[in-house]
């Protein structure tokens, strides 16, 4: 019986032992001794050297003795061998019981030893060598040295050891013993049991010579011991073993260089997988666990799985992170022409790859991205910098027009207003309200503010879900703030539209001509035939009408339209050549003054119509006066008119004051010369609309 402790590498424990002890005399009979052993307590140390090859140990151990000092009993089992053993009364084993191991000592003994275990699967070599420490006289203190060999094979462990036994004085006592042992052991869980044969090598028991007592010597003895271990309130721990394999859920192949990461409960285990996707986790204490799995371009993979006693073998499928592309050109806002241009790509604010426009398109593409996130900038000697984000599922196509830097001192303007339901009147929030490539949405009264726009056109482009889209080109001439309100109209469940047939003629001739036509923000874009038609449906809605002509000799022109759902809706664009002139006759003045009389302002507002509709060209008002008069007056009074003309278009946003200029030219320049009739004088007093080019 016995309780002990155990921590690595430390290890106590205290036993009570019962023994038993037999023996057979020749010509005699059979002898058995038995009795109570003393307690022992024991303790020991190892420290390996090598991980499961070499150690080395210490231990230590005090003999108490609380034993019977049992004498040989005498109990024969041949009662008539009794009488042959001499001084039978006597202790022939000096008071110890037992004739190979000790039974109790009459006093306390202690020992000290040291051991080596050499260990290569299955085979175990130990040595130990041990001091105990007691009564000299009765041979109670001796050196042990042991030598032994164990095989593991199953629950089954045959093993040998050779012991040699010294006593320090030999004088009164036994002499040195050398025993060669051949056992098995025997384990369970709990249960343990030896049975071993014993062969004495040399030995020679009793104190004194055979002229005293009739010495025996045994060739050798069979002993048996018998242990149950109780581990008591400690409960066995279950281990598992995890074998895994990682494959492509779509193939099977196997997944090489995968991370794993396997979540115990005070620590974590990882691993990579092999080149067979193949991982283990050896000895896992049976439970419940996390496990995460990630590779390099598959979708990563956490799962529960359960450890079981033995081998747990689990298949994992991972599937592939599809890729997409996003695809950027790059363009002169003005000329549309591809620009070559530097690119910087970031992936959550992290830049991921950078490089260079093609020079002949003016295009970039980035290929094979993990959906998610994006944002990109665009940079290019002389133009301003644009950043946009990108949220990418598949592919991606971005228009990016760069706006080259002035170098001017830029004039700006502040663009305000409110967006309303067309029917309820009700404010729209967060509707995005776009102008010249500045966004913003509007707040919960509808009201939205964009600041810091460049004088000159600007087109205005609001889009709410559910609402129609609205767009418009607005002219800033002035610094300052413009309040622009817009009412967006709601979608119908059933949307209708309505037709546009557009026309494109050249304004003096009216002959058809080629031009491409477009909707900014939508998706309506084409070219008109060789009659100069084109026609698309739309939704209805006031829309900005882009129509740029394929002659460069022409002004493109910027039309507002009106469209309704089931009307055709007709525009005749008349295309205005950059050198053309225009001559107006009908523009009346109060006598010998430069005040335009309000029944000339039908035609100035047609006039202002068409330099609204052409917002990039250059134009001169001239004025002209008939011969009547002398020179200096009629040069200041055509300067005054042409002044008076150009500041009525100025005034009413026809065209901004840096691409219109004023001169007159009094009667330098008559149409008809020497004048003869009053139609002749009338044909010389005009006003004449000279297109000189584009900003």
């Amino acid at each position: 019986f016995g309780f002990g402790y155990s921590l690595a590498p430390f290890e106590a424990s205290a036993i009570m032992r019962y023994f038993g002890d037999a023996f057979d005399i020749n010509g005699e009979g059979w002898y058995l001794g038995y009795g109570l052993g003393d307690v022992r307590a024991n303790f020991k140390v190892g420290i390996p050297i090598v991980k499961s090859t070499f150690a080395v140990g210490f231990r230590g151990y005090i003999n108490i003795p609380i034993g019977e000092e049992k004498y040989l009993n005498l109990l024969s089992l041949d009662k008539d061998t009794i009488k042959k053993v001499p001084f039978a009364t006597q202790d022939p084993t000096g008071g110890k019981g037992g004739i190979y191991r000790p039974f109790a000592y009459k006093v306390l003994t202690y020992g000290l030893g040291g051991a080596v275990s050499l260990q290569k699967y299955p085979l175990r070599l130990n040595f130990e060598t041990v001091y105990n420490v007691g009564d000299t006289a009765k041979g109670d203190e001796f050196w042990q040295f042991g030598l032994g060999l164990l095989a593991h094979v199953g629950i089954v462990k045959p093993y040998a050891e050779f012991v040699y036994l010294k006593p320090v004085d030999t004088r009164y006592t036994d002499s040195s013993v050398t025993l060669l042992t051949f056992g098995l052991k025997f384990g369970y869980p709990d249960w343990h049991f030896d049975i071993a044969l014993e062969k004495p090598l040399n030995y020679n028991y009793g104190p004194y010579g055979s002229d005293y007592v009739n010495l025996f010597k045994p060739d050798w003895s069979i002993w048996l011991a018998l242990n149950y271990t109780y581990e008591a309130g400690i409960p066995r721990i279950k281990y598992g073993d995890l074998i895994a394999i990682v494959q492509d859920a779509q193939n099977n192949s196997p997944i090489q260089n995968a991370s794993v990461n396997l979540k115990l409960e005070k620590a974590n285990l990882s691993q990579t997988t092999d080149q067979f996707g193949k991982f283990e986790f050896k000895k896992i204490p049976v439970g419940t666990y996390t496990i995460e799995i990630s590779a390099k371009d598959y979708q990563p993979e956490v799962r529960t799985i359960n450890i079981n006693e033995g081998k747990n073998e689990v298949r994992i499928l991972l599937s592939k992170i599809k890729k997409g592309t996003i695809t950027i050109r790059v363009f002169d806002s003005e000329t549309k022409a591809p620009l070559f241009a530097n690119v910087i790509l970031f992936k959550d604010n992290v830049k991921i790859s950078e490089n260079k426009t093609n020079e002949q398109t003016g295009t970039i593409v980035f290929k094979d991205l993990e959906p998610g996130s994006y944002s990109f900038r665009v940079e290019k000697e002389g133009y301003n910098a644009t950043v946009r984000s990108i949220e990418l599922k598949e592919s991606a196509v971005e228009e990016v027009g760069l706006v080259k830097i002035k170098v001017e001192v830029p004039k700006f303007v502040k663009l305000t207003g409110k967006v309303v339901d067309a029917k309820t009147n009700a404010p729209i929030s967060n509707a995005q309200v776009v102008a010249s490539g500045k966004s913003t949405l509007t707040d919960q009264f509808g009201i939205y503010t964009i600041d810091s726009l460049p004088l000159g056109v600007i087109q205005i482009g609001v889009s709410k879900e559910g609402y129609q889209t609205y767009s418009e080109v607005i002219q800033a001439n002035v610094e300052g703030a413009i309040v622009k309100n817009i009412s967006l109209t709601p979608i119908e469940e059933k949307p209708k539209t309505g037709k546009v047939v557009v026309s494109v003629v050249d304004r003096e001739t009216k002959k058809p001509l080629m031009a491409s036509i477009s909707v900014p923000g939508t998706n309506i874009s084409g070219t008109t035939d060789n009659n100069g038609a084109y026609s698309f449906e739309i939704g209805p809605g006031e829309y900005a009408l882009n129509i740029q002509p394929n002659d460069q000799s022409y002004y493109p022109q910027i039309k507002q339209i009106q469209v309704k759902v089931g009307e055709t809706t007709t525009i005749i664009a008349e295309l205005v050549k950059k050198e053309a002139k225009i001559v107006i006759r009908n523009i009346y003045f109060d006598l010998n003054k430069a005040t335009i009389r309000p029944e000339s302002y039908p035609v100035l507002d047609e006039l202002c119509q068409l330099l609204r509709e052409t917002p990039n060209a250059v134009v001169e008002v001239e004025g002209h006066t008939d011969t009547r008069g002398s020179d200096e007056y009629n040069l200041k009074l055509s300067q005054a008119r042409a002044d008076a003309v150009k500041d009525y278009f100025i005034k009413k946003n026809c065209i901004s004051p840096d691409r219109i200029s004023a001169v007159g030219y009094g009667e330098t320049r008559p149409v008809v010369f020497p004048e003869k009739s009053e139609a002749d004088y009338q044909l010389n007093r005009r006003v004449e609309i000279k297109f000189k080019g584009e900003k």
